[in-house]
């Protein structure tokens, strides 16, 4: 993966949900599987497709994101791990 400058974005990741390929910034497509390039703070983020979709692009070439429901956690079970012990 890139190093990617929180000032300055270098690359945009690829908007296919099958594909991973960092894209140059002026790219309007990906040179590996031809799909949209979404531009936007997910760039600078690789965990983006575990809460959200893009659904393709606006006329103005923003991206469009379908939020996913957030995963339900059950913590009634939950207890703390920690024990305590003097010598």
């Amino acid at each position: 993966m890139p190093s990617v400058n929180a000032t300055i974005v270098t690359y945009w990741l690829c908007a296919a949900s099958n594909c991973s390929h960092w894209n140059p910034v002026k790219a309007n497509t990906c040179e590996t599987c031809k799909a949209a390039v979404c531009e936007g703070a997910f760039g600078l983020n690789s965990d983006y497709d575990k809460i959200a979709e893009c659904d393709g692009a606006d006329a103005y070439g923003r991206a469009i994101w379908a939020l996913h429901d957030p995963d339900v956690m059950d913590l009634t079970e939950a207890r703390a791990s920690t024990r305590y012990r003097r010598d």
